[in-house]
């Protein structure tokens, strides 16, 4: 089972995917404890205050509908699935609640992260931030088949939807309402990660600023996405500095909304170290391996 497929299950199954990427190499800790006296609120709200009709209004507010149907996706349905605060699932449908008619899955919850890393400045040492941690986000169209125009990509069933930036609006309003600091994801693929990065950054700046780097060399090689996210996938990721094959990173990308967690993004020291990050490294693909691969794999049917 692909790696992103046991992530679901694992989270479905009450894991959260902090727990599936924690390791003694990761830069946060979480805390997810929350105050027992809106438990039972937050229960029937996503994120303790929004209800089905107000996702599904805030669709129109966001002009997500519209956009869904220029898709011949025109009757939306919203499903809350609220097991407990940890587990927050919204689900979106067409005419009919049906796998076959399900566009969008969203699971999210509220947590509180604290910092790891060392020999970080004092000012930043002992923070720590409330924020909404997306689990899971995953918006295709079912009524549309991959093409050569629209090639598949790691993880995916059906094409996506176009509207990531705009659902992603919708998400970041949902969350600076609940005054969080910032939206909190472990880009899956790299894909997931070019996709959200004019936004969102990697909490460690060494990991930012080799990510930035990795986009820049790789996609001067002139190749699609999808065929640079399925390589990466396939490890086939050369940091050429070492030659070695570099391992895709599984690391907090935050979203800043709150000014302590802007300023962190925004200090001397976050710059310092990603662009000195950004120098240091240097990407490329082994493209006759990943050939190979295809040749004696069907990479596209294992994400």
């Amino acid at each position: 089972m692909p790696d992103f497929q046991r992530k679901l299950e694992l989270i479905k199954n009450g894991l959260k995917s902090f727990d599936f990427y924690i390791s003694d190499k990761s830069l946060l800790t979480l805390d997810d404890t929350i105050d027992s006296e809106i438990f039972d609120k937050r229960q029937a709200l996503f994120l303790g205050v929004y209800s089905e009709e107000y996702i599904l209004n805030a669709l129109t507010k966001f002009h997500i509908t519209e956009k869904l149907k220029e898709k011949n996706i025109s009757d939306i349905i919203v499903k809350l699935n609220i097991k407990d605060p940890f587990h927050q699932e919204v689900c979106y449908y067409d005419k009919t609640i049906s796998p076959e008619t399900n566009f969008a899955h969203f699971i999210a919850r509220e947590g509180r992260i604290h910092n790891k890393i060392e020999n970080i400045p004092e000012e930043f040492a002992n923070k720590s931030y409330e924020v909404v941690i997306i689990d899971w986000l995953c918006m295709q169209n079912p009524y549309e088949n991959f093409s050569d125009s629209k090639p598949k990509l790691p993880g995916q069933k059906h094409p996506g939807l176009g509207i990531a930036k705009d659902v992603l609006k919708l998400i970041k309003a949902m969350s600076k309402r609940i005054k969080k600091d910032g939206l909190l994801d472990f880009p899956e693929f790299y894909h997931n990660a070019r996709l959200y990065s004019y936004e969102f950054k990697f909490y460690n700046p060494r990991t930012e600023g080799s990510f930035q780097r990795m986009m820049h060399d790789l996609e001067s090689e002139k190749r699609s996405v999808s065929d640079i996210s399925y390589a990466i996938f396939a490890d086939s990721l050369i940091n050429k500095n070492t030659g070695e094959y570099f391992k895709w990173y599984r690391e907090e990308q935050l979203l800043p909304q709150s000014e302590k967690l802007i300023n962190y993004y925004n200090s001397q020291w976050y710059k310092e170290e990603e662009q000195l990050a950004y120098e240091t490294h240097s990407f490329t693909i082994d493209w006759d391996k990943f050939e190979n691969l295809k040749k004696t794999k069907d990479l596209y049917s294992l994400a």
